[in-house]
């Protein structure tokens, strides 16, 4: 009853993106508990929303820089949503293609930025090994590894909209505005950093007398896994993709345009995606620490000074020694 309240609530209204956080968490909450509910209550209505306004301004507003606040909450929404778990959400591939080929060229800020992280969510999403729920007192996790149907999903979502933007930013480069150019190197960034995981390493000569500053994926030490159903497969390495299309726009960018700082930002932060593999610094694994110990503070019952819900605790340290092991 309060779950279903709750998201007529959230269905029913518009809300300004500064209230967005506190309202994005009770989904997170609901979706974590009743992903397939919460869908299927949520992103069709979420769905139909946004295409009655598309439809009511006639594709106009996708090209106001003002923008929309009722669409950008919707969009937010649906970035949200989509955080779900993949096998949830094929059922929905179709609806949620058709927001993506729809609102991925809108030019207001905000919602454009919304839509960079739903495509990263959703590609999360489909890609990532999670944990099933089990008995409270039992540590015995299950863990669900992307499905083939998953895999496709997130191929076809990559091939679809990643070299989309690449293509029109290498073609228009010379003449698109500054606006322009940072929207679609938030989509690319957004898009890269939900994809690489998947996408194989780019074949080099072995750097000689090199200390890595992350645990190697072919380390004789460190235990491989599988991460999927079936082998990612694209038309071509997106990282060495990534290193020439976004390596001769940064030289573009650094001799027209200098004062794009913004841009210019963006761009290396691309760059240095495609050189990133396998492993986890140092600094990752602390804060995963530093946000165990937050949240046992949180968990510690004030009467007795004793700590509940051990078995949490324990999921939570196997889950760091699995990032200190295997794949960042």
């Amino acid at each position: 009853m309060i779950r279903e309240k709750i998201t007529n609530f959230l269905a029913t209204y518009c809300y300004s993106p500064k209230t967005s956080k506190l309202l994005m968490g009770l989904i997170q909450a609901m979706l974590k508990s009743n992903p397939i509910e919460t869908l299927n209550y949520l992103l069709p209505q979420t769905y139909e929303c946004i295409e009655k306004i598309l439809s009511q301004s006639n594709m106009i507003i996708l090209n106001d820089h003002k923008g929309d606040s009722e669409l950008t909450w919707h969009l937010i929404m649906f970035s949200e949503l989509v955080c779900a778990r993949g096998d949830t959400l094929i059922i929905y591939k179709s609806m949620i293609l058709s927001i993506f080929h729809q609102c991925i060229q809108i030019i207001h800020k905000d919602s454009y930025e919304s839509i960079g992280k739903a495509a990263q969510n959703l590609l999360k999403s489909l890609t990532y090994t999670w944990g099933q729920y089990v008995e409270y007192d039992k540590i015995n996790v299950q863990f669900h590894v992307p499905n083939e149907e998953e895999v496709d999903f997130a191929c076809e979502f990559v091939e679809t909209f990643m070299y989309l933007e690449l293509q029109i930013l290498n073609e228009k480069c010379t003449d698109i505005s500054n606006d322009e150019r940072l929207r679609l190197l938030t989509l690319i960034h957004h898009i890269a950093i939900g994809c690489l995981r998947m996408v194989s390493r780019i074949e080099s000569k072995e750097v000689k007398n090199f200390v890595s500053s992350v645990s190697s994926h072919s380390s004789k030490v460190q235990a491989q896994y599988s991460l999927y159903a079936k082998e990612p497969k694209f038309k071509e390495n997106l990282r060495m993709r990534l290193l020439i299309d976004i390596g001769n726009f940064i030289d573009h960018l650094i001799a027209y345009h200098s004062d794009d700082a913004s841009s210019i930002k963006i761009a290396l932060k691309i760059y240095s995606l495609s050189s990133m593999y396998y492993g986890i610094f140092e600094q990752n694994i602390n804060k995963l620490f530093s946000d165990l110990n937050t949240i046992k503070h949180l968990y510690k019952n004030k009467l007795y000074n004793t700590q509940q819900h051990p078995r949490f605790f324990i999921i939570q340290r196997i889950a760091i020694q699995i990032e200190v092991i295997d794949f960042c």
